[in-house]
């Protein structure tokens, strides 16, 4: 009946959407992940950073050399 197929129509779309919403969800996980991986990248190119500017500032100091 015309109901029936309404309702087994409603039944796959709503399957559909739900398996869509979990990959949605898998995938912002990843990112989530990535961007900490990132964030984690950042700091310690930062402390890097800090710690090679005493150097750099010191070599500055120093005659220029031919």
């Amino acid at each position: 009946s015309n109901s029936e197929d309404a309702l087994q129509c409603k039944i796959v779309e709503k399957a559909k959407e739900e398996q869509e919403l979990k990959a949605l969800e898998i995938r912002r996980s990843s990112l989530k992940e990535e961007i900490e991986n990132l964030a984690h990248e950042i700091e310690a190119m930062k402390i890097k950073a800090q710690n090679l500017e005493p150097a750099f500032q010191e070599e500055s100091k120093a005659p220029w050399k031919n």
